[in-house]
């Protein structure tokens, strides 16, 4: 194959235990092993020299540097887009015959296709994290309106001036590919493409794995010491250079972390802890019953009546729930289920620092609330119930809450009487209203999961990138059904208790929630609460 007659001759070290690539439907191929692989077995060395970066390209770097802040999956774009007009001239030729020819079914591009099943699949993503991913919390365009600009501003007059020119369909499969196939592999590198690890597919208990020296000289991408070290660094190692140690190899590695049969495929990671919504808008796949899965809402797109609920004080409020509680509900996760963040493949977003923590309104995979969005929903509720509640009073009425929450999950309150439950019962029908509120914001909200599943079910084969759509449109509808299902199950323990279910709201959906054509939410705030539990006045 192309890419096999690339990688021998340039260098790369394939292990004859190690493993063959062959072809796997329309967009690739798979790497099966041919002999058993144990732990630590390395199947290939990539030497850095042959991936395809902006560092690598014939493209002269100078024209990537914009006026404009562009992200650098578009600028590793370009760069694949020029080696792919340079044709046979190109050193990367017989690699770049090997990749798919075809776009990448990838979510974030299904805006701008013409084809029914784009168009289809589009649709059905309304509303879920997916066009979250696709459409970014507070940008104006999306990835796929972002391409055309970048395509049209910056990418089409570069190859112009160089004597090339593509279509823009042909730059959006450019793109399909950087983002489901390119790795980080250093400091000097940034981005890049990487021959034979692209080879592997994805799964979330992978077999393989790809080791590089990240840390080289920016400037030059150096392993070793340089003329770009700083002047006031000790130098390393010994003067003479005869004694000098031989260099040291710069390659990217496959390395075996789970053993594999022969004739079984090898799987990679392109990433650890994605969710769905990420796997589908940049990769093209989603993973059936993914446990990194979620359901979140951001602070800034709260409604304003429950933003002015939140609190500086997440850290502190957040341990109500210890340990012991946590083990004891069944509508509340652990908050480290949903700490996985992002890493850096084919993603140039970096965090760190000092800064405060961003409350994470969230719903895992199996529907239970985190820890943030609960202290949000009690927050909202105490102060709905007593506008005297004092923040310094604020941690020990929700300790008091969550324990009797607790208590009532597992049965154990004996006073009916208690002032928290009333509270707590709005602790549930807020919940209960910003999860209906989601679903009325999807495609065909008035479908229930049952009637998704029979759409799946009669939808034709060929229909792939619909396929995907309605599977992840129907898994976050169950999951929002589930945690509806639990705090309904939670107002009915309530009510066992002896009080009443009626909580007197000025509006249908019990505290104000509306679902706006956009999908976003809109809480129009009741007058009053008038809460009352039967034989006592509240």
């Amino acid at each position: 194959m192309a890419a096999k007659r690339f990688v021998l001759g340039n260098n790369v070290s394939w292990a004859n235990h190690g493993s063959d690539d062959s072809l796997d439907g329309k967009c690739g191929i798979k790497v099966v092993a041919r002999g058993d692989l144990a732990h630590s077995d390395t199947v290939a060395k990539i030497p850095k020299s042959i991936v395809l970066s902006k560092r690598t390209s014939q493209l002269p770097i100078d024209s990537l540097n914009s006026n404009i802040a562009w992200d650098d999956v578009m600028e590793l774009t370009l760069v694949l887009a020029f080696e792919t007009l340079v044709g046979e001239k190109s050193k990367w030729f017989g690699y770049l015959q090997s990749l798919p020819s075809e776009q990448v079914p990838v979510a974030a591009l299904w805006e701008g296709n013409d084809d029914s099943d784009s168009q289809t699949a589009f649709l059905w993503i309304q509303g879920t994290e997916t066009e979250k991913v696709i459409n970014p919390f507070g940008f104006s365009r999306s990835i796929s309106q972002n391409i055309f600009k970048y395509f049209n501003e910056v990418a089409s007059p570069i190859l112009a001036t160089l004597g090339y020119q593509t279509s823009i369909l042909n730059f959006r499969r450019a793109w399909s590919l950087v983002s489901s196939r390119s790795f980080r592999v250093d400091t000097y590198h940034g981005l890049a493409m990487v021959p034979i690890a692209d080879a592997f597919n994805h799964t979330t208990e992978n077999q393989v794995h790809m080791e590089t020296d990240f840390d080289v000289c920016p400037v030059c991408g150096a392993l070793q010491s340089c003329p770009h070290d700083e002047e006031d660094e000790a130098p390393l190692g010994p003067g003479p250079t005869e004694n000098a140690p031989p260099p040291l190899e710069d390659t990217c590695d496959m390395v075996i972390n789970a053993p594999v049969q022969a004739g079984d495929e090898v799987f990679n990671t392109y990433d650890a802890n994605l969710p769905n919504s990420v796997l589908l808008a940049r990769y093209g796949f989603i993973i059936e019953g993914n446990e990194f899965d979620y359901i979140g809402w951001e602070p800034a797109s709260l409604p304003h009546n429950l933003q002015i609920c939140t609190t500086a004080r997440w850290d502190e409020l957040a341990r109500v729930w210890t340990s012991d509680l946590l083990d004891r509900t069944s509508l509340v996760c652990d908050p480290t289920e949903l700490s996985a963040t992002l890493s850096s493949h084919a993603s140039s977003d970096t965090h760190g620092g000092n800064a405060p923590r961003t409350p994470q309104y969230k719903l895992n995979s199996d529907g239970l609330v985190s820890v943030d969005l609960w202290v949000l929903a009690a927050v909202c509720a105490l102060k709905a119930t007593d506008a005297s509640c004092l923040d310094t009073v604020l941690r020990s009425r929700l300790e008091q809450l969550a324990a009797i929450q607790v208590h009532v999950e597992n049965g154990e309150l004996t006073n009916p009487s208690t002032p928290q439950v009333l509270q707590l019962r709005l602790v549930a029908n807020l919940i209960q209203d910003m999860c209906r509120s989601r679903l009325l914001g999807m495609y065909k909200p008035e479908l229930s999961v049952a009637e998704c599943g029979n759409l799946l079910d009669d939808l034709p084969d060929d229909m792939f990138c619909s396929r995907l759509a309605i599977c992840q449109a129907l898994s976050e509808r169950a999951t929002l059904s589930a945690c509806i299902d639990g705090w309904h199950s939670l107002v009915g323990c309530v009510d066992e208790l002896g009080f009443s279910k009626d909580v007197v709201l000025m509006d249908s959906l019990g505290l104000g929630f509306e679902a706006e054509a956009s999908g976003s939410v809109k809480w129009s705030p009741p007058l009053f609460f008038a809460l009352t539990a039967k034989g006592n006045e509240m």
